[in-house]
């Protein structure tokens, strides 16, 4: 079923594709499809323990390409038992991009928060789960973006609909009368093997709501220490203002990813979160090691050990253990 939110989106790439390139000369598009399946098992030790074994996510992705137009539409499949939502199947990229000229790119409709250094999508990470456990970086969101780059700097603004995690993060809240979005981001790759990012998230007061105001600041830094290995850290402070679940907290990474063979890599990952006026979540930091082999160019097996220790509240410490293949189209 296409909600309201995906016909929002839909509408709002679809007036810019238009506004921009009517006096365009258009030629045929080159499509493209790309996606995943992702599948595997889990056992997490704790109070109670837990076991999965299932398709954890799988997506298609479409790619319609015609310069200076690029449309992108997106399925997502997840477990509604394992997310707030009422389906298995979700819309997620609905967006168009306009290269219009001199490093600047405008897209609009729906898309994926800049913010946080892990991806969205844990198959895009060296590792199955991720490295701290406050939901404080925004998934989805609909709206119109500007973006830059050139050689050593890249950047961009947007203005969309919500700048929170939402219960899924598949998409935002779908409307700008009561509260709106602002985000934007600069990085610097000028320096050799080395990327520097900083980005704010703000969303405002819901006037519905009466939720306040909430600020996310992010900042993390990845280098390329030699052919094998990288290494990366990032922190990331969040003020809610004591209204929502997390209120003010700070979350924090640091990775070192090593590649041993062609075929064989891990990861190993420190984490964790500080919550400064929250007592409805515990501190926490979480220890990860994540072997990865690439059975092929498409397929890939990894691997995860976890221990979160918690302390200031009765969260039980939790030991996890997990093996994921990774099927890529």
């Amino acid at each position: 079923m296409i909600t309201s939110k995906t016909k929002l989106a839909v509408v709002a790439a679809s007036a810019l594709a238009l506004a921009l390139t009517a006096h365009a000369q258009m030629t045929p598009p080159a499509l493209s499809t790309t996606g995943f399946v992702l599948g595997g098992a889990t056992h997490t030790s704790g109070t109670p323990s837990t076991d999965t074994l299932n398709i954890a996510s799988a997506m298609i992705k479409f790619d319609a390409t015609t310069k200076p137009v690029e449309g992108v539409v997106s399925l997502y499949y997840v477990p509604a038992s394992t997310t707030a939502t009422s389906g298995d199947i979700h819309v997620l990229d609905a967006y168009v991009n306009v290269d219009v000229g001199s490093g600047w790119t405008v897209t609009a409709g729906r898309y994926l928060s800049w913010m946080g250094y892990e991806s969205f999508f844990t198959i895009n990470n060296p590792e199955i789960s991720f490295g701290y456990l406050n939901g404080i970086i925004a998934g989805y969101q609909e709206g119109v973006r500007a973006s830059y780059s050139d050689k050593d700097w890249n950047g961009g603004v947007s203005v969309d609909d919500s700048d929170v995690n939402s219960t899924s993060a598949f998409t935002g809240d779908g409307e700008l009368k009561h509260s709106y979005g602002v985000e934007g981001y600069l990085a610097y790759t000028g320096l050799k093997d080395n990327t520097t990012w900083f980005g704010i998230s703000y969303d405002s007061k819901n006037h519905l709501t009466g939720v306040a105001a909430q600020e996310t600041y992010d900042l993390w830094d990845q280098y390329q220490l030699s052919k094998e290995a990288y290494v990366a850290g990032e922190i990331a402070y969040h003020d809610g203002h004591a209204t929502d679940a997390v209120g003010q907290a700070t979350s924090w990474l640091v990775l070192v990813d090593y590649t041993f063979t062609d075929a064989v890599s891990a990861a190993f990952r420190i984490g964790g979160d500080q919550n400064h006026k929250s007592t409805a979540l515990p501190n926490d930091v979480k220890f990860t090691f994540a072997p990865t082999y690439i059975v092929s160019k498409n397929l890939s097996v990894r691997a995860e050990i976890s221990y979160v220790n918690t302390a200031g509240s009765t969260t039980p410490n939790t030991t996890s253990y997990g093996v994921q293949g990774v099927f890529k189209f």
